[in-house]
């Protein structure tokens, strides 16, 4: 729930509660960012409040609008390309991906036990949201949670679904690595190439 107020009389920006007994998310704009996004010319960053602001527009449902710049700011982020992602702004994802890629790469060449287990740990904890998140941002996709990620996937991407979740349920580390590797390749393929070894 999106609740956009003229005057923000404490510091307000996020707050979980329950509403008749469902867990609600409750996320505070002020009428100020609601008329930066109708005074933009060119896309706002997804860092922003205001960029975010863009993606709740986009899907979300308007329930009340007092003086209907909601209505006229939906209007406008309906159609073009508003919101500038990560991946506009740097290599976020490309350097993310590979960075942990590389690391466990060096891990796995070891035959230190302490090395091989950090190499398993780093994929069982790192490799799961690394890949997750990052196949989004590298498309400049608006995150709207799990749910609708794995719908889009389901609709868009199944092979990259299918083989996430052989990488999750994957015990043999050699085979999780080989795993990991193939969907770093296909997370960041929009930006950019896996890193080989010798890269700088």
């Amino acid at each position: 729930l999106v609740i956009v107020l003229s005057e923000m009389r404490a510091p307000l920006h996020v707050g979980v509660t329950t509403i008749e007994g469902r867990f609600a998310d409750i996320i505070f704009c002020t009428t100020d960012q609601v008329q930066k996004v109708l005074e933009t010319d060119k896309p706002l960053s997804v860092a922003t409040w205001e960029g975010r602001l863009i993606g709740w527009l986009q899907e979300g449902e308007l329930v009340f609008d007092r003086r209907g710049y909601l209505l006229q700011s939906q209007n406008k982020v309906s159609n073009g390309h508003w919101r500038q992602g990560q991946n506009d702004q740097g290599a976020g994802p490309w350097n993310g991906v590979n960075y942990n890629v590389a690391i466990l790469r060096r891990y796995l060449r070891s035959d230190d036990p302490l090395y091989l287990k950090t190499a398993d740990i780093r994929m069982m904890l790192y490799g799961p949201s690394d890949l997750f998140f990052n196949y989004f941002t590298a498309r400049n996709i608006h995150w709207s949670g799990e749910k609708a990620a794995i719908l889009y996937l389901e609709q868009h991407d199944p092979e990259y679904l299918d083989l996430y979740l052989c990488f999750l349920a994957e015990r043999d580390r050699w085979t999780k690595f080989e795993l990991y590797e193939k969907l770093a390749a296909l997370t960041i393929e929009p930006v950019g190439p896996l890193w080989q070894d010798g890269d700088t």
